[in-house]
């Protein structure tokens, strides 16, 4: 999914130069997911750690994310989402 937001988060950040990205993440998947974020044209706060992660989603007035637990997390918090799926080549190509 990193590429498909990266993309995003590209398009996001010539219309709105001023936002600020808050990336939950385990504090296993740290160095792993901030990689994708080097040369990032927003700036970004990687968010480790269960209550940062609740804080974040309470201070955010948006969110985009994969689908699974984590949309869940973001809707029970009352955040506002974008919620995208990967699909495989075959179903993509079909719902074309």
């Amino acid at each position: 999914h990193m590429p498909i937001f990266a993309e995003a988060v590209a398009a996001l950040a010539e219309r709105h130069p001023q936002l600020l990205l808050a990336v939950p993440v385990s504090k296993r998947l740290l160095g792993a997911v901030g990689i994708h974020f080097q040369g990032c044209p927003l700036k970004v706060i990687l968010v480790p750690g269960d209550a940062e992660k609740w804080n974040a989603f309470a201070a955010a007035d948006a969110a985009i994310v994969k689908s699974g637990t984590v949309s869940l997390e973001v809707a029970a918090s009352g955040c506002p989402q974008l919620v995208t799926y990967r699909t495989s080549r075959v179903t993509a190509a079909l719902l074309r």
